[in-house]
C-alpha cells in the first residue's frame, strides 16, 4: 500500500503575515503525514513559526479508570517526550535555527495562569453564554470520543469540559507572548474574543484561528488504481 502523503491547505487572508501552531501530541491531526503537510504549507506560506505543544494539557483525558492524577500528568509528558522524538526530524527541517518549542508546563507556570484560570471557571459557573460556548465545543468532542473509546459519556464530557477551561487559560496566556493567529485543523470558537468581553477584570483574549484542511497527495500508485480499477 502506498504511504499516505498529504497537501495542507490554509484559509488565511492574502495579506496574513505570521501564525503559530499550537500542538495535541495525541491527535491525529497533528502527527505524521498530517503534520508534515501542516509544516510544509505554514513555512511555505510564513517560514518558521513558534510551536506551543500542549502535552500536559492532556491530563485531563487520562484521568478515571484507577488512573491518578500524578500518573496521569506523567503520561501525559510521557507522550509529549515521544512525540518530540518521533517528530524530530521533521522540525529540525522546519526550524531554521533551534527549534521555538514551548511545552504546556512553561504556559501553567506563568505568573498570570491561575488567575486566569479561575477567572473562566467562575466565568463558566455564573455565565450562561460563556457555558454554552464552551459546552457546545465539549459536546462535540465527546460524540468522537464516545464513539472512539465506548465509554460513557458523562464521564468524558467532564473530562472535556476540564480540558477546555485549563486551554482557555493557557491560549490566553499564548495570545499575550504571541498575538499571530493560531493554524489549526479542528472545530474551536469562531469568535477569539467572547471570554474576553464577558470577563471584564481579566484578559481572556485566545488566538484567532487560520483553519487547515488536507487534501490527499495523489500517487502514480493512487493514479493507476483509478485507471484500473
Amino acid at each position: 500500500m502506498a504511504k499516505k502523503n498529504y497537501i495542507g491547505l490554509i484559509d488565511a487572508p492574502t495579506n496574513a503575515k505570521s501564525c503559530i501552531l499550537i500542538v495535541c501530541p495525541r491527535s491525529h491531526e497533528q502527527s505524521g503525514a498530517k503534520l508534515k503537510a501542516t509544516l510544509d504549507a505554514i513555512k511555505a506560506r510564513f517560514g518558521a513559526c513558534p510551536l506551543f505543544l500542549a502535552d500536559t494539557l492532556d491530563v485531563h483525558n487520562r484521568m478515571g479508570d484507577g488512573v491518578s492524577l500524578e500518573q496521569a500528568r506523567r503520561m501525559a509528558r510521557s507522550y509529549g517526550d515521544t512525540w518530540l522524538e518521533q517528530h524530530r526530524s521533521m522540525l529540525n527541517c522546519f526550524f531554521d535555527d533551534a527549534p521555538d518549542i514551548t511545552r504546556w508546563t512553561e504556559i501553567t507556570n506563568h505568573s498570570d495562569f491561575a488567575h486566569r484560570y479561575n477567572a473562566i471557571m467562575g466565568l463558566y459557573a455564573s455565565n450562561l453564554v460563556a457555558r454554552h460556548a464552551i459546552n457546545s465545543i465539549c459536546y462535540a468532542h465527546t460524540r468522537v470520543q464516545t464513539k472512539r473509546k465506548k465509554k460513557a459519556s458523562t464521564a468524558l464530557m467532564k473530562n472535556s469540559i476540564s480540558y477546555m477551561l485549563e486551554e482557555i487559560a493557557g491560549l490566553s496566556i499564548i495570545h499575550d507572548i504571541n498575538p499571530a493567529p493560531e493554524v489549526y485543523p479542528g472545530l474551536y470558537f469562531e469568535d477569539s474574543l467572547i471570554f474576553d468581553r464577558l470577563c471584564a477584570k481579566t484578559q481572556l483574549a485566545l488566538p484567532s484561528v487560520y483553519p487547515i484542511t488536507f487534501a490527499r497527495e495523489q500517487t502514480y500508485e493512487d493514479a493507476r488504481a483509478m485507471v484500473m480499477a
